[in-house]
């Protein structure tokens, strides 16, 4: 089940740090033993369903909260999508307001207490892009190249770590680190560049569930130069039907 990559652009215009961008270092070279990096993401899709369980679903929504653990702050997000290509994410912080971004297919468009509402530039779209329902099943369409750079341990856990350099020039490359043994989803690392901001984000996830013959990820840590934040997900659904018009761009 593709993350929802786009809530770290909510994170961007939230949590935006003052500190200049910063660089990934150069990965290690893959063991001449190890898995392809192509068999690596074919088993991710194997290990949350397998294509099958995963295409079969035409929406999905997602409910949770927010946890602001190093500023004390607690709030609500709401993830909307729609295939082929429609999402919508709306999270409410407690001191911070409300903050929603969409993207309806073809443009996106973010509206924030600190930015108002503007339309997402090329770079937030690319992320946008990488963050739609099916995108894990569609990885050789999202993706220029994927390298298997190491395998290493991460948390007690045996980890195959892959470059993925995506189609778009506007994105930067992710790096993800899977489990050698159930082939889950453990960590992504990226650099987020918008319009709010240029910064690292470390995302971690844990608590795996099956809903509608897919494992997702109920919770997430996402590591900032400013912020830590813990969205704990409650609530998923599949296949709920969704108007259009919760993609929409508002008039004001």
């Amino acid at each position: 089940m593709r993350r929802p990559v786009i809530f770290l652009l909510i994170v961007a215009a939230l949590f935006a740090p003052t500190a200049p961008a910063f660089a990934q270092s150069k990965p290690a070279r893959a063991r001449a033993k190890s898995p392809t990096a192509a068999k690596i993401l074919d088993a991710y899709v194997d290990a949350i369903g397998g294509r099958k369980a995963i295409e079969k679903h035409k929406s999905m929504t997602m409910s949770g909260t927010l946890d602001v653990v190093s500023l004390g702050l607690k709030g609500t997000v709401d993830i909307v999508s729609k295939e082929p290509n429609k999402i919508s994410v709306t999270t409410t912080v407690d001191g911070l307001g409300t903050t929603r971004q969409a993207f309806d297919g073809k443009s996106g468009w973010t509206s924030d207490p600190i930015s108002g509402l503007r339309d997402m530039d090329a770079r937030e779209i690319a992320l946008v892009e990488r963050s739609l329902f099916s995108a894990d099943v569609r990885w050789r369409e999202v993706w220029k190249s994927a390298e298997l750079v190491e395998t290493k341990r991460l948390n007690e856990r045996t980890v195959h770590v892959v470059r993925l350099v995506p189609l778009s020039e506007a994105s930067a490359p992710t790096t993800n680190y899977y489990d050698a043994e159930n082939g889950l989803l453990l960590r992504t690392e990226m650099v987020i560049e918008t319009a709010a901001a240029t910064m690292p984000v470390t995302t971690d996830f844990t608590d795996y569930q099956k809903v509608g013959g897919v494992l997702i990820a109920m919770r997430m840590e996402q590591l900032l130069p400013t912020a830590t934040l813990v969205t704990q997900f409650t609530e998923v659904k599949f296949d709920v039907a969704i108007n259009d018009s919760v993609f929409a761009k508002p008039a004001n």
